[in-house]
């Protein structure tokens, strides 16, 4: 198989996609809101999940395109429900502590929660994107807006 690209223009590309571009324009602040977990004294009851707050350098994409449905059905139609993606830097990750044995971003898609503007979202999924000769150099991570729920109380 005939390489097209040549180790120096890969050599170029994975610079400028992951540190030219990432200098210049991942400059939006994303904080992670990063679930721990506090065991009693005894080591037998969960006590609490505190959250900690990490910000993270990141860009963010609002629904530009549809990256994939997440769709929700109501009586009065269907919502789509997704409402950004936040690109991030796997070079920045890694250097932060931030990606598991695997080279994932190592996040709990179950509790961790993501503040942009004032506005909690909750981590629909991610996959990698931007595929170098030799492995992936960011992160695409689909953001869905949290709701408040509604109790029907006013008070």
């Amino acid at each position: 198989m005939t390489d097209l690209i040549g180790p120096v223009n890969w050599a170029s590309y994975k610079n400028t996609i992951g540190v030219d571009a990432f200098d210049t324009f991942f400059q939006d602040d994303l904080t992670w809101k990063r679930v721990g977990l506090f065991i009693d004294e005894h080591g037998e009851d969960e006590i609490g999940k505190p959250f900690t707050d990490v910000v993270i350098k990141t860009l963010i994409q609002y629904n530009v395109f549809r990256t994939w449905p997440v769709n929700r059905p109501t009586e009065s139609g269907e919502l789509e429900d997704q409402t950004m993606v936040a690109w991030l830097s796997k070079d920045y990750l890694n250097t932060a502590g931030y990606l598991n044995a695997n080279g994932n971003f190592d996040y709990n898609v179950d509790e961790d929660r993501f503040v942009f503007n004032g506005v909690e979202y909750k981590a629909f999924g991610d996959t990698d994107a931007a595929q170098a000769q030799d492995g992936p150099l960011l992160v695409m991570l689909i953001l869905q807006r949290e709701e408040i729920p509604t109790t029907g109380d006013n008070n």
